[in-house]
């Protein structure tokens, strides 16, 4: 990907003669943080069977040359066990009596 992944992204030197780094502005990091969750959340609802990403992180959201959000690390991706999936969420977040 022309602009590698968003753990390279966050900060990059743009001067090597020059130690400054170059933060990516707020308006591209929600873009980023959108289309991350825009993909994540078609996993999870558009697939049939819905599939859990299981390692999400800032070296697997990869960048294309307009920031453009790809999801990498796709090995550890299984399909989401439909009940029993929703009944350990649900037990983690009852409230204790």
């Amino acid at each position: 990907m022309p602009n590698g992944d968003l753990s390279n992204s966050l900060y990059r030197v743009t001067n090597l003669e020059d130690d400054n780094l170059q933060s990516l502005d707020w308006i591209t990091r929600l873009k980023i943080a959108i289309e991350a969750v825009e993909g994540l959340s078609y996993l999870h609802h558009e697939c049939s069977p819905p599939l859990v990403h299981r390692d999400v992180q800032a070296s697997s959201i990869l960048l294309d040359d307009k920031f453009e959000v790809r999801l990498g690390s796709l090995s550890e991706v299984c399909a989401q066990e439909g009940d029993s999936h929703q009944n350990v969420i649900t037990k983690l977040l009852r409230k204790p009596q």
